[in-house]
């Protein structure tokens, strides 16, 4: 995706998700493959203690091993950013890289939920006081659209290196800004979903009617009856689970990144440097102050060129003279022998007589002054 030529459509958008999910679908199952075996060795672990110390150890053990892997499935998350925008990028990231760059930006992920929802829920709270079911309906669709500005947080946090704060401010200044934008793009997407359901269910219906009978009475206890066709239907049922959480990552990836290429560049044509000129200077006056430049906090590469061209454009004479003695600084030393050394000295001389001979003649010529007498008349 050409993300730094302009927005892209949300069909396109959509469009090249759907390959980026594909490219990134092998990197993302390494990735679990990766947490799985973190959580084999856990359980392990866990099975050990039992053995050598008892239940005792086990329930000791529950509450450290449950928060590392939530801080495990928060970190996968994160990863899978990273890793949809590397092929979005068409750069190579593997699933290890991903795995360990992503332990701070999840850290501070986890910090940004804990936020919002104690936010939230004291906003939803209050709601509850108020003891109408409208109310609280009310705040719900608000709370709902509200959050909607902050749905690049994730990204912001895995891909720019920023803190928690600055990421939900981040995330609230761009979406408020392409807020329209960013729900035709989610709704789109949703829409899709229920397509891609309705068509699966009415593909069921035609070719395995029965299917649909049997669904309301599965149970997962059930999958031990079928063998080998419960092991295929459930790598199945997680293959597309993975691949429709890859392509959603890649739609609200695509968006922000592109999003977020145009919003820096536009801040940088309007506000990186200002030039204010006078449409007639005054004969004779200093052009160069009467140019005012301005610059931002933000620092460009094009900011040391521009003062140049500047310089060269009202200092003209200045930059020429300069040039001159830059050229007659590199011009070759010419190394004289010593013939050449006396005819110049006799040249010189010779110049030197012709100068005496002409000022003797020029006094000769001149008319000699009368002195007055100093005696009156």
């Amino acid at each position: 995706m050409e993300l730094k030529n302009g927005p892209i459509s949300v069909f396109s958008l959509i469009f090249n998700a759907l390959k980026v999910a594909n490219q990134a679908f092998g990197s993302a199952l390494a990735l679990f493959l990766i947490i799985l075996l973190i959580f084999g060795l856990t359980l392990g672990v866990m099975v050990g203690a039992h053995f050598l110390f008892g239940p005792r150890a086990v329930f000791i053990l529950y509450i450290p091993v449950s928060v590392l892997m939530s801080f495990l499935n928060v970190v996968f998350l994160m990863a899978v950013v990273q890793i949809v925008a590397a092929k979005i990028e068409k750069h190579g990231y593997s699933a290890w890289e991903s795995f360990t760059g992503s332990m701070l930006p999840a850290i501070y992920f986890i910090f940004c939920i804990l936020l919002i929802n104690i936010v939230f829920s004291g906003i939803f709270y209050a709601a509850i006081l108020s003891g109408s079911l409208l109310v609280i309906a009310v705040i719900l669709v608000i709370l709902a659209f509200a959050s909607l500005p902050l749905v690049f947080t994730q990204s912001i946090l895995a891909l720019r290196d920023e803190g928690p704060i600055s990421a939900l401010k981040y995330s609230w200044d761009l979406g408020t800004k392409y807020y329209f934008r960013i729900l035709f793009v989610l709704l789109t997407t949703g829409l899709l979903f229920v397509v891609c359901v309705l068509a699966a269910g009415c593909a069921v219906k035609a070719f395995a009617p029965q299917l649909l009978l049997f669904l309301p009475y599965f149970h997962p206890s059930m999958l031990l009856l079928m063998g080998w066709k419960a092991v295929l239907v459930i790598i199945v049922a997680f293959a597309l689970a993975l691949y429709a959480y890859l392509f959603v990552q890649s739609v609200i990836t695509g968006l922000f990144l592109n999003l977020d290429y145009s919003s820096r560049a536009n801040d940088s044509r309007q506000s990186d440097v200002q030039i204010e000129l006078n449409t007639k200077p005054t004969p004779g006056s200093n052009v160069m102050a009467e140019v005012a430049v301005t610059k931002e906090s933000i620092k460009t590469d094009s900011m040391e060129n521009t003062d140049k061209h500047l310089d060269q454009v009202y200092k003209a004479q200045e930059h020429l003279a300069h040039a001159i003695e830059q050229e007659e600084d590199r011009m070759p030393t010419i190394l004289f022998d010593e013939d050449m050394a006396r005819q110049l000295a006799a040249t010189e001389e010779q110049m030197r007589r012709q100068q005496e001979q002409t000022a003797k003649d020029k006094d000769d010529n001149e008319p000699k002054s009368v002195k007055m007498s100093d005696k009156p008349l």
